[in-house]
């Protein structure tokens, strides 16, 4: 019986070679890492639009309740946190001036409206900013008050809006107020700015 040299050939060359094989696997490995990366990168940008959405969001509020219940209301971001200091800079949340017989510098003289809202995971506003944008940054605001936080209390900076919706801060040098966020790790190329402008009250964004 006569075997045909082509059926051994054919098969030869549908196959691989150990070395294809191992070529292949290597640059699975490279794209797994890449992608890793890449989606790593992308949630972490996410997680940063989300909180800057968030406070920006909490400083429409702050000043739309301002104009409507013509009395100061103020942004109020923790500096401290009971019990947790990694919460720190990470907690915001709108109050109100309610009790007229009391200085406006009185903790006791402000309402909460909502609860204190928590920035995404691994973010944080910047207490110290580098690269500054023109304006006044969180650093230099001093519109500071103690405020009820988690069964205790929480030292803030605010930034606080007048009856007619226009910024109201003691001091402010310059326009705009600004608030940086980024991620908490240090990684201060990718960051979201917003900007209150003094006059009007309004924010805008910007990014790197």
């Amino acid at each position: 019986m006569k075997t045909n040299p082509n059926l051994f050939h054919s098969a030869s060359r549908g196959g691989f070679t150990l070395v294809e094989l191992l070529t292949v696997v290597a640059l699975l490995g490279i794209l797994a890492t890449a992608s890793s990366a890449a989606l790593a990168g992308l949630g972490k940008s996410s997680r940063l639009n989300t909180s800057g959405r968030t406070l920006a969001n909490l400083l429409t509020i702050a000043r739309t309740e301002a104009i409507s219940r013509n009395t100061l209301t103020r942004l109020a971001i923790a500096t401290t946190w009971p019990s947790q200091p990694a919460e720190a800079y990470r907690r915001a949340s709108v109050w109100y001036y309610t009790d007229r017989d009391k200085a406006a510098s009185d903790p006791t003289a402000w309402t909460q409206l909502g609860r204190w809202e928590k920035l995404d995971e691994g973010i944080a506003v910047q207490a110290v900013v580098a690269n500054k944008l023109p304006g006044a940054y969180l650093e230099t605001l001093t519109t500071t008050n103690s405020l009820p936080a988690a069964g205790s209390t929480a030292n803030t900076v605010s930034v606080q809006f007048g009856p007619s919706g226009a910024l109201n801060i003691p001091g402010l040098a310059s326009s705009p107020a600004r608030i940086r966020i980024a991620e908490s790790t240090g990684n201060t190329n990718n960051w979201f700015d917003i900007g209150v402008d003094r006059l009007t009250g309004r924010s805008k964004f910007s990014r790197p």
